[in-house]
């Protein structure tokens, strides 16, 4: 989470906001599972789309990105819980 915060927040700082939109999942697949003492964590590997856009704080003029066009993504996202507790997210990764 707080990579996620100070990215927010440098894009604050420069006068940039992101925009996310469109998101649609193409696939998803687990692509490892494994046990580390009482600990259980899954990975799962998730190709989508969306529209995703820079713009600037002020006058909402895109900075990047392609308002048209959705792009494409590959995340690895990794899930961990322990003693059969509630799955909670512990790391994303972009390819």
């Amino acid at each position: 989470m707080s990579y996620l915060a100070e990215e927010l927040s440098e894009n604050a700082t420069h006068g940039r906001r992101n925009e996310v939109s469109g998101t649609r999942l193409l696939k998803a697949d687990v692509g490892e599972a494994w046990r580390e003492g009482d600990t259980d964590y899954a990975t799962a590997a998730m190709r989508y789309e969306s529209i995703d856009l820079m713009r600037d704080r002020t006058t909402g003029a895109v900075l990047s990105g392609d308002p048209d066009r959705p792009t494409e993504t590959v995340e690895l996202w990794t899930f961990a819980r322990r003693a059969g507790g509630p799955w909670k997210l512990s790391a994303i990764q972009a390819n």
